[in-house]
């Protein structure tokens, strides 16, 4: 019995030391984001892109701000950005002008911010 508290207590340690990451505590801005301003942006047009992501199932609308003109596009499983631009486009292609789409490196933090710029105007 003393031997099993012992070997319970070593496995104890040794887990409390492990640098284990909890995905519960992780901000929500994948490595695969992927960002656009759109020129324009509606309602009508942000709800029609998320119900298109919805037939892949593999790309996520994780943010927008229709002021600012802003969505964020994250992978549903895992993917980097490329991944998740080209998974992107055809939807994007189907409801935005190529014309009124810019890319853009900003993050979701960034996004958050000019979006309350946009709504304090």
């Amino acid at each position: 019995m003393k031997h099993l508290l012992t070997v319970g207590v070593i496995i104890a340690s040794l887990l409390a030391l492990l640098p284990i990451d909890s995905t519960a505590q992780r901000p929500t801005d994948a490595q695969g984001a992927y960002v656009v301003r759109v020129a324009g942006l509606t309602s009508a047009s942000r709800d029609a892109i998320a119900r298109e992501l919805q037939h892949n199932n593999e790309v996520r609308l994780s943010y927008a701000c229709v002021p600012a003109g802003i969505l964020v596009f994250e992978p549903v499983r895992s993917g980097d950005r490329e991944q998740t631009k080209l998974r992107t486009a055809s939807a994007l292609a189907l409801v935005i002008r190529q014309q009124d789409l810019e890319e853009t490196s900003m993050d979701r933090t960034r996004a958050e911010e000019l979006c309350s710029q946009a709504r304090n105007r």
